[in-house]
Order: C-alpha cells, then structure tokens, then sequence
C-alpha cells in the first residue's frame, strides 16, 4: 500500500477498493498542502487511479492563494497529464466535509470550481461517500 503522510495530511491507495483515501486535518500551511496535492497526484498517477475520497473532519482550511493554484493551475494539468497515460477517465471525489464552518465553506467553494474538470460531491459521512464513489466502478 503506497502511502504519504505530513503535518496536514495522511494518504494511502487503498487497494482492495482502487481509491485514494486522503486526510486533511488543520489549517494548510501552503507548503505542505501543495506537497500534499503533489504526492496524491504521483500516487494517482502510479496507480492509475481517478476515484479519491477526502475526509476532512479535522481540518480548519487553506489560503485563497492555495484554493486558487488549485484550481487555476494544478488540476488542468492534472487532467492533461491523465490523458498522457491514458486516464480518460473523469476525476471522481467524494469529500466528507469538514466540522468547520470555514473548512466546510472553502470546500464547497472549490468543489464547485473543480466541476468542469471532475465530478465530485460533499457528503456528511465517510459511508455515504463510498457508496456514491465506488457506485460508477469501472472494472
């Protein structure tokens, strides 16, 4: 099992369902979250993996600055460099929300900036999101 963790986050593919699970937990210090999305993404990529589940029941939040490369720079290249390998596949997150209204607030805000580029949903529960994650599992 290829894992990676940091101060903000603990990933890990897990094998027996072909998802990355990824933890988010306090505030992102920009450093180590793009270190974070860096690592899920080479993790992704080895494993040609496009179904992720963020839990972030802990976390407190991350910079506009770093919602913004987010968006604006590391996913469209994260889809181009899918296409490369040939993931055509769509993206596919299910983020159990924070407990944090700010934490909760950002995700939703970038969740809806990612749209074009994945499909993702916010869910209150860790049971809920694997249901809707591993519904549409490409064997």
């Amino acid at each position: 099992m290829q894992t990676f963790s940091n101060k903000i986050a603990d990933i890990q593919y897990d094998e027996e369902l072909k998802i990355i699970r990824i933890n988010y937990k306090g505030f992102a210090i920009s450093d180590l979250f793009r270190q974070a999305v860096e690592k899920t993404f080479e993790i992704a990529l080895e494993n040609h993996c496009a179904r992720w589940l963020i839990t972030q029941e802990d976390f407190r939040g991350v910079s506009p600055n770093d919602t913004q490369w987010l968006t604006d720079t590391w996913s469209p290249q994260a889809v181009e460099r899918f296409k490369e390998i040939g993931l055509n596949e769509r993206r596919k997150t299910a983020i159990v929300k924070a407990d944090n209204v700010f934490a909760d607030y950002i995700a939703r805000r970038v969740a809806d900036d990612l749209q074009h580029e994945e499909e993702n949903k916010i869910f209150d529960n860790e049971a809920d999101a694997l249901k809707w994650l591993l519904a549409s599992e490409h064997k």
